[in-house]
């Protein structure tokens, strides 16, 4: 059964003999960075007009992107296929963990039509920012109407800090409207 396995060879590369199993693997070497780009260079050199097809035929440039990427240039942070294992850095997840990156904050602004009962639109803008401001600062503005303002929340760190703001804008506005049936 060897003799017929080694006399066919390598079915998957024919022009190789078949190897043993007893036989080690070679060891790759690592490509430098210089020849991943100098065998770059060489397959845009080889078929420029690839670059410049028109979109109806991008199967010359999906041959070319394809050849680059098997290029096998090694990668900025270290962790690229051109290298060996044992001199790769660290992974794409270890490097992530690793970098400082500042959490996301949120801000909320919202703008109020100040009305009546009745539904009726109300310019007491300026009586119920007078009345707001020492208790809420600069988180409450003038819009350009008489009868509408901007309430806006402090850069929050999370969710929840922007529903607790938010609560407490709409019930000091409202707190400062009910007295005049607003």
């Amino acid at each position: 059964m060897e003799r017929v396995a080694r006399s066919l060879g390598n079915p998957v590369h024919p022009h190789r003999p078949a190897r043993r199993d007893s036989e080690p693997r070679p060891a790759r070497r690592a490509r430098s960075e210089n020849a991943a780009v100098s065998r770059i260079r060489t397959l845009v050199a080889q078929r420029p007009d690839d670059l410049l097809r028109p979109a109806k035929s991008l199967r010359g440039l999906g041959w070319l992107l394809w050849r680059i990427a098997r290029a096998r240039v090694p990668r900025a942070c270290g962790c690229g296929l051109g290298l060996p294992a044992d001199q790769r850095g660290a992974s794409r997840s270890d490097a992530m963990k690793r970098t400082n990156v500042p959490r996301l904050t949120i801000g909320i602004e919202e703008e109020f039509q100040i009305v009546d009962a009745e539904g009726q639109l109300r310019s007491h803008s300026e009586t119920l920012l007078a009345a707001a401001r020492p208790r809420l600062g600069e988180q409450i503005k003038p819009e350009m109407m008489q009868s509408v303002i901007e309430a806006g929340t402090k850069i929050c760190a999370d969710i929840s800090e922007a529903r607790n703001e938010i609560a407490t804008l709409r019930g000091t506005l409202a707190m400062l409207l009910r007295p005049a049936g607003l």
